[in-house]
């Protein structure tokens, strides 16, 4: 015969029984048994045995046991009951039939989904499924704030990744995995890291795999804000007990008593999942008591799991038994996931969809912001309908900042304290977070991570001259300060134990912005232009400020960065090969356009059209370039279509390159050379250097250019075998390299001085950035912005003079 479960008050009378009449002896309250036995018992037999007895009294919470031994217990212990059942209707009034058991667990778990599954933050007109757009949890088991590494440890590390000083996020592991491994869990996090996503996913789906509802642990879902702030100070039992009768409809109000004790017995059972969210939300005056009533419900019903979920640093009280774990940032898999998830209904948008992924994957700074959960939802909620990021990167990041600042509280109806003795406007935060910025941009080495003790420093020097802030008080007030910036807003976070920095590197960059521009100053300025223009840790501040200006002062930014670039490329040598340039792309090959000098110059960094292939110049930014002004001018219609010409040239650079790197013994250049070189040199398995020499007369032969189609005839009749020697190939690259030369005007192989080297990779770096700052929406006028773009790569004596800005010889000699 199986074993039931006893019900709770029924032991609890059976226990109190046996300790008044029995004194607690197994052998007495045995030997009673037996005298009450319907039957005759033998010596060495018992209608309980002792050991049974014993085990029974001393199991907790609640033992199980054959209900045949129940009825002879409650005959003995218990004053009118001969039986089990008849104990139940005594001790359990209304005892609730299965059945009826799970129609209510059934009803308050519609009700629990109702109000967890809708979403509806910032500025979204409607609410939204939880289920629709939920992307898996990751947690990380290790806190970022109780790490013991030091500032060169995480600078270090900050190096490894493709945008200097960027904060390493940790791979977290999955976070409903986590959750099954621990009974009692702290999960910390970031304003807006989805903390309370996560716990209402978990309240409506649970943590375990399990189909039957009744073997789930029955989950509780309670906001300790509006909690704490329940006039009549409850036990978190009684707020147990109150959430779950909020689905009993006002005609079945008479089932409350039975519908607590049903939630009792889970409760007493360990059956229950208790979801306690934000922990950072309760006002300072309550905190005491929501530390207690925890405490004192985990002593009474210790089996039971509770999550709680709280801000990085608004917590330092330590609960028992709890593990401490943190959410992790979304990687870039989640990030796409969630993105397809929000716009999942627009079926018929995909390639739009597909260009906002690939327009937020080409800007790592905006994406780094798409790692929180919350900012992610503002950047799907800017791109809309059209699916496009916002032109304006200023205000993009400005909309980001106010959200953190105000508006994510505000739109939950967080109050926070106020902690400190002065009053900080939001402007003076915003003042103070764009100086700490600033301060830490312009040091040598750049500078990303602060000592808790250097930031209060910093923050104290900036808010004792600010009305409120009491002197005696400055050092308290400086770190409480600091500890607004890390929990309230999650603009500052902490790093590693005692260590500092901006949440998201794009942050750091958007208040030296700020500063910057605020500070109206044209020293800072030129002094910053001067030192960091062509410094690519810079690039993101730069586009920002380009984007802050009005239209008067962008215009005179957009000639400034293009004087400054064309500074660079004054030398003899330089202004020769963009000479070379115009040539080639206007005259020879009749594609005068920007895109076009962009592509050529490109390609000719991996052939010898003119430059020596060996030249130390960054390709992917002669490659983004390339792309961006080809881009451009798509939208502008102004594209120019290949021809014949064109053809000749890109074929005869891969011949040469061939030729060359045989002559050198080396494996083929063209090879190892990016995806980019050879989709457009038409390089790819099926090559082959005869079948490529013979197309390039072909297509000289076809269009007239008798000259070069007899020369290349020539060189296919001499031309080496694979085996042959390398002076035999060398040979042959040179005569090639002439028939170039005298053909097509290309093949020149140029080497440049070091000098003149490095000023050409800044003068292309410096043309992405005046095309980012063009595209990414600032105030430019037109008509500027086009003869900006068409003049890109152009000799200086064929750019009309009043392109060039005002003032930059003197930015550049100033001291």
């Amino acid at each position: 015969m199986a074993s039931i479960e006893v019900n709770q008050q029924v032991f609890n009378q059976l226990k109190q029984a046996y300790s008044e009449k029995f004194g607690g002896s197994p052998k007495v309250l045995m030997s009673k048994l037996d005298s009450k036995s319907p039957h005759h018992l033998t010596e060495h037999e018992h209608l309980i045995a002792e050991r049974t007895i014993r085990k029974f009294f001393n199991t907790s919470p609640t033992p199980k046991m054959q209900e045949k031994n129940l009825n002879y217990l409650c005959n003995v212990l218990l004053e009118g009951c001969t039986s089990y059942q008849q104990a139940l209707k005594k001790f359990v009034p209304a005892t609730l039939s299965k059945f009826v058991q799970q129609s209510w667990l059934d009803s308050y778990l519609e009700y629990l989904r109702k109000e967890c599954n809708t979403v509806k933050v910032l500025s979204m007109r409607e609410p939204v499924s939880l289920d629709d757009i939920f992307v898996k949890v990751n947690i990380i088991e290790s806190i970022k704030g109780r790490r013991g590494k030091s500032i060169q440890e995480l600078e270090d590390n900050s190096l490894d990744c493709n945008r200097f000083g960027q904060i390493v996020h940790q791979k977290g592991v999955p976070g409903l995995e986590v959750v099954k491994k621990h009974h009692r869990l702290m999960i910390w996090g970031m304003a807006g890291a989805g903390k309370t996503t996560f716990l209402k996913y978990i309240a409506m789906h649970g943590f375990t795999e399990q189909d039957n509802t009744s073997e789930k642990p029955l989950p509780f879902f309670i906001s300790l804000k509006k909690f704490a702030e329940y006039q009549n100070r409850q036990s978190l039992v009684q707020a147990i007990l109150q959430e779950f009768a909020k689905w009993i409809p006002d005609e079945l109000k008479d089932i409350r008593s039975d519908v607590d004790q049903l939630i009792l017995d889970y409760l007493e059972k360990g059956k229950c999942l208790i979801l306690l969210d934000g922990l950072d939300e309760v006002l300072a005056r309550d905190t005491r008591y929501i530390y207690k009533i925890i405490d004192d419900f985990n002593e009474r019903y210790s089996n039971n799991h509770m999550i709680i979920t709280c801000r990085h640093g608004a917590c330092e009280y330590v609960f028992k038994e709890f593990a401490e774990v943190e959410i992790a940032d979304f990687d870039d898999k989640e990030i796409e996931n969630f993105i397809n998830n929000w716009f999942r209904k627009s079926q018929t948008q995909n390639d739009k969809l597909e260009n906002f992924l690939r327009r937020l994957n080409a800007n790592p700074s905006v994406k780094e912001l798409a790692k929180n959960p919350l900012l992610l939802t503002l950047l799907c909620l800017v791109a809309g309908d059209n699916y496009d990021l916002p032109m304006n990167r200023y205000q993009l990041y400005h909309d980001a900042v106010e959200v953190l600042l105000k508006k994510w509280d505000t739109n939950r109806q967080i109050q926070h304290e106020t902690i400190y003795s002065g009053n900080l406007t939001l402007q003076l935060k915003i003042n103070i977070l764009a100086e700490i910025a600033y301060d830490a941009f312009i040091e040598k080495p750049q500078r990303h991570f602060w000592h808790k003790f250097e930031l209060g420093a910093k923050i104290r020097k900036l808010i004792e001259n600010i009305d409120g802030f009491e002197h005696k008080r400055l050092d308290d007030d400086s770190q409480l300060v600091l500890k607004s910036f890390e929990t309230h807003h999650g603009i500052l976070a902490e790093q590693a134990q005692g260590i500092y920095a901006f949440s998201h590197l794009t942050f750091q960059e958007y208040f030296t912005a700020q500063y910057i521009y605020e500070s109206r100053d044209p020293a800072i300025f030129n002094k910053i232009v001067k030192q960091h223009l062509t410094d690519s840790h810079w690039r993101e501040v730069f586009i920002i400020i380009a984007c802050r200006f009005p239209i008067t002062e962008t215009d005179n930014f957009m000639k400034l960065i293009f004087s400054y670039a064309n500074e660079l490329v004054k030398s003899d040598e330089l202004q020769k090969i963009l000479k070379w340039l115009y040539k080639l792309t206007t005259k020879t090959l009749e594609l005068s356009s920007s895109s076009w000098r962009a592509f050529y110059l490109t390609i000719d960094l991996d052939t010898d059209l003119y430059i020596n292939n060996e030249i130390n110049i960054d390709r992917n930014i002669a490659e983004s370039l390339s792309v961006n002004l080809r881009e451009i001018n798509k939208k502008r219609h102004k594209i120019i279509d290949s021809n014949f010409k064109d053809l000749l040239v890109k074929n005869l650079s891969v011949i040469h390159s061939f030729a060359s790197d045989k002559a050198a013994n080396k494996s083929w250049k063209i090879y190892e050379s990016s995806k980019f070189i050879q989709k457009r040199l038409e390089v790819d398995e099926s090559f082959t250097f005869e079948s490529k020499l013979q197309e390039t007369i072909q297509i000289a032969t076809e269009n007239s250019n008798v000259n070069l189609a007899d020369a290349l005839k020539f060189l296919q009749s001499c031309q080496p075998g694979h085996k042959n020697s390398t002076s035999e190939w060398q040979k042959w690259a040179d005569d090639l390299q002439n028939v170039m030369l005298e053909q097509l005007d290309i093949g020149y192989n140029v080497q440049f001085s070091e000098e003149d080297t490095k000023a050409l990779d800044n003068y292309l770096y410096l043309c992405n950035l005046l095309l980012d700052c063009i595209q990414e929406g600032s105030y430019t006028i037109k008509g500027l912005r086009e003869e900006l773009i068409d003049n890109l790569l152009l000799p200086k004596e064929q750019i009309p003079p009043h392109l060039f800005g005002d003032g930059v010889s003197q930015i550049l000699a100033e001291e």
